[in-house]
């Protein structure tokens, strides 16, 4: 299973929500951390959250459910956002769903060209 947490929504999230930024120190980076507002909190899941979507052409190929972006998924009657089985390698779009000038990709059990995909979170350690 790929884990739901990279290191890019974590260094997202960080910097974000310690208020970090390159003062520019000789030495290399240097941050300078002021302490963290729910706000900044707020927006530090944010970009976590957008951090958490990777290229399709980084899609597992294990069985696993991934959430899978396919932006032109609508002209085929189906939803851009969508749970899907990712299966590997290059299979059927409908040409619809493909945006121009781009070659068709789905490593899916769907039928629309996949841009972008996420893994599952995690499960609840308990139900409530």
């Amino acid at each position: 299973m790929t884990s739901f947490i990279t290191d890019a929504m974590v260094e997202a999230a960080w910097r974000v929500a310690t208020g970090a930024r390159d003062v520019g120190a000789s030495d290399g980076h240097t941050y300078v951390v002021d302490v963290p507002t729910r706000a900044s909190m707020r927006a530090a899941l944010e970009a976590a959250m957008k951090a958490a979507w990777r290229p399709a052409s980084e899609c597992p190929s294990d069985g696993s459910m991934i959430i899978a972006y396919r932006p032109l998924a609508l002209k085929s009657g189906d939803e851009p956002v969508a749970l899907k089985r990712a299966i590997g390698g290059n299979r059927h779009c409908w040409p619809s769903t493909v945006p121009a000038g781009e070659k068709p990709f789905n490593p899916t059990d769907g039928a629309c060209h996949v841009t972008l995909f996420m893994p599952l979170p995690p499960a609840p350690e308990a139900t409530p």
